[in-house]
């Protein structure tokens, strides 16, 4: 079996068994995921916990959880592997599209490797968070599209779908839209027939091209329901008229190119419209550099910068393994992070995992211009992705990439079994106590679980979630210090 082979399956069943594993431990719970679950119960569907440019994001990931209540489910533990499944699938779905793309090709396929060893995995703990899907997301669209070597209109049509969710999924496609979108505009060739000529084959073809600006100026500030509406009648115009006729299949392809990059544009302005109206700077310059306690994602992208590193100022150590050799020192102490539970001064907790969620921005816009780089003008320029273009140094960085992978896999082992074992507790002391339970009654190991107190506004809604019978105890979040009694969610509680 190629190596290549070899890799992609087992990442993707790594992916699956790990999102699996995760949503039946219910760890989409964590932080807001508790809160989102309480009130989407209340509303009883889809809930918004944030602004609308991340609605996309938030709306699908609900799907699983919002079926298992439109059929009457009221068991809270359910519910809650549902809120988890969703949240973990479609991350994983995205990185699997990816790594479908880049199938045979060792170097892309590495690359697509490393995003989930050094993004998904150190930062997914708080899998609520949509930078996960963002980031699967643009990883997919960058490996869809430098696997076409010509437009067709099955590309155009998944590079559209993808561009819709982006429209409103994080703030990060403020820049990740724009490369994403000049890449698209690159990866039509200069003879292909231009878009334009449908306008004077038929009516129809003007409608559609007429479609584009409108699609742009409308989509960027409207609700949930008119982008995607809007963009699927656009598909479907399209393939009617490819099937009816063959001839303007190529112009089709091209112009659903074009829409995509439009529409990753038109997501970089909401998303610069949320960060700077609704969230400013100070959000970003806060977390910019708050990743240093997450050594996991710390040891996994020293790794990485000593290949990239060194194979730019020497290239030829691609060909042998002496690079990798000294990538694997950190490499060793990542695969032993979880031995550092066992000390108060660094301590590998799963709580730390959304402090990287800036700085992993900067590293898949990296990650996506290397895929770019190889297939684009500037990539010649590099005496590195000649050598990569023999068969054993790019198998050689293949499995470099996939030893990164599997080094990061004990610290997710880790996350998950404090998790059970934190929830295990919180449970407990729910249902061993009645009314408000002050965070100073609770066990140690509660505080301790988010080190030193950490961010435990949502533990009023964990325990919420978490009670077995009307009589069980809330325990007070230490950002209300005078509660009210506790809420009631009806007839909804938490089955073993």
């Amino acid at each position: 079996m190629p190596i290549t082979t070899l890799v992609r399956r087992a990442t993707i069943c790594i992916l699956w068994l790990l999102a699996l594993w995760n949503s039946w431990e219910c760890r989409g719970l964590f932080s807001d995921g508790a809160w989102e679950l309480v009130e989407a119960v209340h509303k009883g569907g889809f809930f918004n916990f944030d602004n609308k440019a991340r609605e996309y994001a938030i709306g699908t990931t609900q799907i699983p959880l919002v079926i298992g209540l439109k059929l009457g489910l009221t068991d809270l533990h359910w519910l809650s592997r549902l809120l988890s499944l969703g949240a973990f699938a479609l991350p994983t779905v995205l990185y699997q599209i990816a790594l479908m793309r880049a199938k045979d090709d060792a170097v892309l396929l590495a690359a697509v490797v490393a995003a989930v060893a050094v993004v998904f995995l150190p930062g997914s703990f708080f899998i609520i968070g949509e930078y996960n899907t963002a980031y699967a997301l643009a990883v997919a669209a960058a490996a869809w599209v430098t696997t076409s070597e010509r437009p067709r209109l099955v590309d155009g049509i998944g590079l559209v779908m993808l561009a819709v969710l982006a429209l409103r999924t994080y703030e990060v496609f403020s820049y990740l839209g724009p490369l994403l979108a000049v890449m698209i505009v690159c990866a039509i060739p200069r003879d292909l027939p231009k878009p334009l000529r449908l306008a004077g084959d038929s009516p129809i073809g003007r409608l559609l091209l007429m479609g584009l600006p409108i699609t742009v100026a409308g989509l960027a500030f409207t609700g949930i329901f008119p982008a995607p509406i809007f963009a699927t009648a656009l598909l479907v115009t399209a393939t009617l008229l490819a099937w009816r006729h063959p001839r303007w299949r190529p112009s089709l392809a091209g112009a659903l190119y074009l829409l995509a990059a439009a529409l990753f544009l038109a997501g970089a302005v909401v998303a610069l419209d949320s960060s700077t109206r609704v969230y400013g700077t100070t959000v970003v310059q806060q977390t910019l550099f708050a990743f240093w306690p997450n050594a996991q994602f710390v040891l996994a992208l020293v790794a990485t910068l000593i290949v990239v590193a060194w194979s730019l100022a020497r290239p030829e150590a691609l060909r042998g393994n002496r690079l990798y050799l000294w990538a694997g020192l950190p490499l060793a102490l990542l695969a032993l992070s979880p031995l550092l539970a066992l000390s108060d001064s660094i301590r590998p907790l799963g709580t730390h995992a959304y402090a990287v969620r800036t700085i992993c921005g900067f590293v898949i816009a990296a990650i996506i211009a290397f895929i770019w780089a190889r297939t684009a003008g500037p990539g010649a320029m590099l005496a590195a992705f000649g050598i990569l273009k023999n068969p054993e140094a790019a198998n050689r960085f293949l499995k470099f990439s996939f030893m990164l992978l599997l080094a990061a896999l004990p610290a997710q082992i880790l996350y998950t079994t404090t998790w059970i074992s934190f929830l295990d507790t919180v449970r407990t002391t729910v249902r061993t106590h009645q009314g408000v339970i002050s965070q100073q009654d609770t066990p140690p190991a509660i505080s301790r679980y988010y080190w030193d107190g950490g961010d435990m506004t949502f533990i009023s809604d964990l325990s919420l979630v978490l009670r077995s019978r009307p009589g069980d105890g809330i325990i007070s979040s230490p950002e209300v210090p005078q509660p009210g009694p506790p809420r009631s969610l009806g007839g909804y509680f938490w089955r073993d």
